[in-house]
C-alpha cells in the first residue's frame, strides 16, 4: 500500500483525514504506527462494505431535501404508471373481446394521455412520433411484398419441421388440444397472447421512456431495426403460414384458430387508426416477429429487472406455443424471429463497444501509411 505522511498537508488531504480519524494530530517519528493505524481503519471500512469518510461533506438538510425530492417522483410516476397500465389492460380486454388490436397510432393517442397527466407532452411528441412513423412506414411497406414478390415459399418450413420433430408440430398439437365447434381456455389465451404482440412492446417502450429516455430510445432503435430487417426478408422470401399450406394441399386440415375463436366473441369494433391505409400481408410468416418481439422486449426488460426474468420466459415461451398451435406459425419462422431479435439487441446494447472497436481501427488505418 502506498504511503504518504499524513501530516504532509496540515491543512487538507490525508492529514485531514488523519485528523477526522483518531481525533487528534499525529506527532513526532510516529510514521510507522500512523501507516498501521491507516491500513487498519481502511481494512475495517472494507470489511463493513462503506466508502471512506468524504472530506467533502454536504449539509445534510441539502441531501435529504434532495432524496425526498427524488422519492417523491418516483412515488408520482409510479402511481401513474399504475393507472396507465390498468387503462391499457382494461382497452386490451375490451378490443380483444370485438375482435379488433390496438394499433401503434391509437396507442400513441393512450400514451399521450398519460404523457399529458406526468407534464412532459413536448418530450413525448419528440420521442414517439418518430417512432410511430417508422413503424407505419413499416407496415405500409410490408403490405406491398405480394404486389412486388408473388412467389410464395410453402414447403422449407415444412421438410424443416418434419426433419427435427417428425411431423409438423403444428398438426400434433391442433390433433391434441383443439375441440371443433368448442373453444376452450387455453384458445383464447393463445389470442390474447397473439394480440399482445401488437401492444405489450409499447407498454414496455413507454414504461422505458419515462424511466429513461436514453434506454427507451436504445429499445425503440433495436425495434425499428428488427422491423425493417424483418420486412426485407418478406420481401426476398414470402412465405406462407401452416393454415395457408393446409389450404394449398401441401398439408393435412389445419384450423385457423383464430378465426374461430374470434366468431365466438362480440361483434367488431371499428376504431379510427391510419393503419387501414395499409395492405395486409397473408405471406410474412418468416421470420415470425410473434417470436421476434417477444423475446426482444424480453431481453430488455430482464436487463433491467433480472428477477422478472423467469415471468418473462414463461410469457415467450407461451407466445411462441400459441403461434405454432393456432396454425399460424412454423418452429421454423419462431426460430429465425428468434435469431432475428438477438442481432438488433446485440447491436444496440454494444455498440458503444463496437463504435471503439471500429474508431480503433480505423485510427491504425490513417497511420500506417505514415509509419
Amino acid at each position: 500500500m502506498a504511503w504518504i505522511h499524513p501530516w504532509r498537508s496540515r491543512h487538507g488531504g490525508e492529514g485531514l483525514v488523519a485528523r477526522q480519524v483518531y481525533g487528534h494530530r499525529l506527532r513526532g517519528n510516529s510514521t510507522a504506527r500512523a501507516q498501521q493505524w491507516m491500513e487498519k481503519w481502511v481494512r475495517i471500512r472494507l470489511y463493513r462494505n462503506e466508502k471512506p469518510m468524504s472530506t467533502n461533506r454536504r449539509p445534510q438538510g441539502v441531501t435529504q431535501t434532495v432524496q425526498d425530492s427524488s422519492e417523491t417522483t418516483f412515488t408520482q410516476d409510479r402511481f401513474i404508471l399504475g393507472l396507465g397500465a390498468a387503462y391499457c389492460a382494461a382497452i386490451i380486454a375490451y378490443l380483444v373481446w370485438h375482435r379488433s388490436f390496438l394499433s401503434p397510432d391509437q396507442f400513441l393517442i393512450v400514451a399521450l394521455g398519460l404523457a399529458l397527466l406526468l407534464g412532459r407532452t413536448k418530450a413525448f411528441l419528440l420521442d414517439w412520433v418518430p417512432l410511430i412513423f417508422l413503424l407505419f412506414g413499416y407496415e405500409y411497406v410490408r403490405g406491398l411484398v405480394q404486389a412486388i414478390n408473388g412467389h410464395v415459399h410453402m414447403g422449407l418450413m415444412i421438410s424443416f419441421d418434419e426433419f427435427v420433430f417428425g411431423t409438423v408440430p403444428t398438426l400434433a398439437l391442433q390433433s391434441r388440444f383443439y375441440v371443433p365447434g368448442e373453444p376452450q381456455w387455453y384458445d383464447y389465451a393463445a389470442i390474447t397472447l397473439y394480440f399482445l404482440h401488437f401492444v405489450f412492446p409499447m407498454i414496455v417502450a413507454f414504461v422505458f421512456w419515462v424511466r429513461s429516455r436514453q434506454l427507451y430510445r436504445r429499445y425503440a432503435t433495436a425495434m425499428v431495426i428488427l422491423s425493417y430487417s424483418a420486412y426485407f426478408t418478406y420481401l426476398f422470401f414470402p412465405a406462407a403460414p401452416p393454415w395457408l399450406a393446409s389450404q394449398a394441399g401441401l398439408l393435412p386440415h389445419i384450423t385457423k384458430i383464430m378465426d374461430v375463436t374470434l366468431a365466438n366473441l362480440s361483434s367488431s369494433v371499428q376504431l379510427p387508426t391510419i393503419y387501414r391505409f395499409c395492405g395486409v400481408n397473408l405471406v410474412a410468416a418468416v421470420p415470425s416477429l410473434h417470436a421476434g418481439y417477444p423475446l426482444l422486449t424480453a431481453l430488455f426488460v430482464g436487463e433491467r429487472m433480472p428477477k422478472l426474468i423467469p415471468l418473462l420466459a414463461v410469457y415467450v415461451f407461451s407466445v411462441w406455443i400459441a403461434v405454432i398451435y393456432m396454425g399460424e406459425h412454423y418452429v421454423f419462422d419462431v426460430l429465425l424471429g428468434m435469431c432475428y431479435a438477438l442481432v438488433p439487441y446485440g447491436l444496440v446494447r454494444f455498440w458503444p463497444r463496437i463504435k471503439g472497436l471500429l474508431g480503433t481501427r480505423k485510427a491504425a488505418a490513417v497511420s500506417a501509411p505514415a509509419d
